[in-house]
């Protein structure tokens, strides 16, 4: 703002630095540290005088939030928003790749893809699944009547670790944009599977809307509660038996069954199960247990785990 802060300055090579609360530092060769769109730079200020933005009549104080919005800049977790490869807008506002691009990759080219978000810093992780799911909903729901779209190529989107995002004290945009989608999404071919180790932490909207359920074993009250709702009174003993399932056996209830039953997963081929299975704690077998084997403590070893840690990489 210029003056009495009734209107915008420009800032350009003639801009009135007495006029205005900008203060850039000046670089030895005379130009002014303004910033730039390509490459991206933040711009630098002079330092503030007085706990006041230089030549300001206000109390304003912006370090903490310049500060917090650098260190984002900085941080590579959050790459994939700031800086995503084909997609970062040039100086004339063109860009490289636009979404149907995104929707190709995502939904076009397999017949299955993973969304991995456990990287994702946690104050964004909501609003990252929300944005996800919103475009997926809404490309599905307006092309639903094309080839693509749901209707002739129905999608199911399976959500992992639902409490962490789903959760029935808050209103997140992941949680909005959910709540539309089991209630409106079955007549675009739009279908969600929501998985989680807590029921009783889901947002009840959406398990209500949920057809079949697939409950393995629930030792908590408040979890096997939730599955004690979808069935009727007289199965009451299937409720019952949850806490005491083995590995692999669950109760399904729901439009997908013709009645109430117990079931036993089969186990996928070794070569495609997930990495879930329990450490060896303690055995007999020598070199089995792993609180059995003598501790071979090395530097390198802890530095492997810090590497590891900074570089978000299980396999170094």
């Amino acid at each position: 703002m210029c003056g009495n802060r009734t209107k915008i300055c420009p800032i350009d090579k003639d801009f009135n630095e007495a006029a205005t609360t900008e203060a850039f530092v000046i670089k030895e060769d005379g130009t002014k540290m303004s910033g730039s769109i390509e490459p991206f730079e933040l711009p630098e200020y002079k330092e503030q005088q007085q706990s006041r933005i230089y030549l300001s009549a206000a109390t304003m104080n912006l370090r903490r939030q310049l500060i917090a919005l650098q260190a984002k800049i900085a941080d590579p977790r959050f790459d994939f928003v700031l800086e995503p490869d084909g997609f970062i807008p040039k100086a004339d506002g063109n860009i490289t790749n636009d979404i149907n691009s995104l929707l190709k990759l995502w939904i076009g080219e397999k017949s299955l893809s993973v969304f991995d978000v456990s990287g994702v810093p946690n104050g964004i992780l909501h609003d990252i699944i929300g944005i996800l799911l919103r475009v997926m909903y809404d490309s599905m729901f307006w092309s639903r009547n094309l080839k693509q779209g749901g209707r002739k190529r129905p999608l199911l989107i399976v959500m992992e670790e639902a409490h962490n995002y789903l959760s029935s004290d808050n209103n997140s945009r992941a949680s909005r944009v959910v709540r539309r989608i089991v209630k409106e999404g079955r007549k675009y071919g739009i279908s969600t599977m929501i998985v989680s180790q807590r029921p009783s932490e889901i947002d009840p909207t959406i398990l209500s809307q949920c057809g079949t359920t697939i409950a393995l074993r629930l030792t908590n009250s408040n979890d096997r509660n939730i599955i004690a709702n979808a069935v009727s009174d007289n199965l009451s003993n299937l409720v019952n038996m949850l806490p005491i399932l083995k590995t692999g056996e669950c109760i399904i209830v729901g439009e997908a069954v013709r009645m109430p039953m117990r079931a036993v997963i089969t186990y996928p081929d070794k070569n495609n199960r997930p990495d879930s299975n329990d450490p060896i704690v303690a055995s007999d077998e020598k070199g089995k247990g792993a609180w059995n084997n003598a501790l071979d403590i090395t530097d390198e070893e802890f530095q492997n785990i810090i590497k590891a840690w900074r570089l978000q990489q299980i396999n170094l």
